[in-house]
Formats: structure tokens, sequence, C-alpha cells
């Protein structure tokens, strides 16, 4: 897997010949349409289907478990947002655009996954939430998503021991390159 940030919520995710677009809001795609297009989304979403944004993409935006070309995905309702959860092979990756708390139940779904993108700054959870969310996942790789400048997470970065120097475009990942042992934190710059 292959995950880039595009600033805010947008995040694509390269899983063998798909790619898969959180949140996409533009017609402008940030990837080359070479893959199989997938569009998420987290938060309620009017989809028109003439737009070229819409066009030859599989578009989930509603609950439940669906499969593409091998990968799955499950979205599940916590408030007015989502939780989507990607596995392909033995790869589990969640994306949590939040601004509440989900329940025990369902964060237990999403217990040792291998990687968590969280929403963290203003108009998503509060730093206090954001660590609590950490501390109960348990993901093996953390990347923080959906804030506008990295002032306005210190805190949570601070919270969670992230190396401030060491920030990717992109961040790319199987199975076997995962430390079990010791959560990575990542950032990632948002790419245009």
């Amino acid at each position: 897997m292959e995950i880039k940030w595009h600033g805010g919520s947008l995040v694509s995710i390269k899983i063998d010949k798909a790619i898969l677009y959180i949140d996409h809001t533009t017609d402008k795609l940030p990837e080359p349409e070479k893959y199989k297009q997938i569009a998420i989304y987290t938060v309620p979403t009017e989809i028109n289907p003439s737009l070229d944004l819409h066009k030859d993409r599989f578009i989930i935006n509603q609950p439940g478990e669906y499969e593409i070309s091998g990968i799955e995905v499950r979205i599940i309702p916590v408030n007015n947002r989502q939780i989507a959860i990607i596995r392909y092979e033995n790869n589990t990756l969640a994306v949590f655009n939040l601004d509440v708390v989900p329940s025990n139940k369902v964060l237990k779904l999403v217990n040792g996954i291998n990687v968590l993108l969280l929403s963290v700054g203003k108009n998503n959870l509060d730093i206090k939430s954001s660590s609590s969310i950490c501390n109960q996942v348990e993901p093996q790789v953390l990347i923080p998503i959906n804030y506008q400048d990295i002032k306005e997470i210190d805190l949570f970065l601070k919270n969670e021991s992230f190396n401030l120097d060491n920030t990717l475009d992109k961040y790319q990942f199987s199975e076997n390159d995962i430390n079990i042992e010791e959560r990575q934190n990542i950032i990632l710059k948002a790419q245009k």
C-alpha cells in the first residue's frame, strides 16, 4: 500500500492496480487515471454522477460492506461522519475523520489495525480524545490528517512522541514492513 495525504481529509491509497480516494471533492485527480478508481466518503457527500469526479469510479458514501478488486471496505457510521476500514490481503487501514469519540464497540472493530489515519485539530477530535483513540485502537502506524498547520496539532504530536524532523511525501508499506513491537508515528507532507 502507498498512502499520500493531499491536505484536509483527502487521502489517496494505492493498492495493487486500484487507487482509493478518501473524501475527494474536486474534479482534479491527484493521481494518474491508470488505476481502478474508488471514492470513499467519510462525511455526508451528495453524489452527482454527471460530474467528471464521479465518472468511471466506484463510489462508497453509505454505511455497509463492499468488495472491489479484492479490496474490502467497511463503512461504519459515527454521529454525522463515518469510519472507513480498508482491508487488502493481510493489511488493514482505518480512516477516522471524526468529531466525536466512537463507542467502545466500534473501537473494538478496529483494534490492532496496521495503519490509522486520524483527523486531529480544528473541527475534529480534540487532542485528549485523539490520544485516547490511539491508546484504545493500538495501531501499528499512526498518521495524523485533516489539520491546517503542524503547529495546530503540536500538543498531540508531543503526546504521541512524533519526530517532527522525519516527514515523508508518501508512506509505503507491506505487512512485513511494520514493526509490531513499537508503533510508528508518521507525518506526511500535504501533496498537491
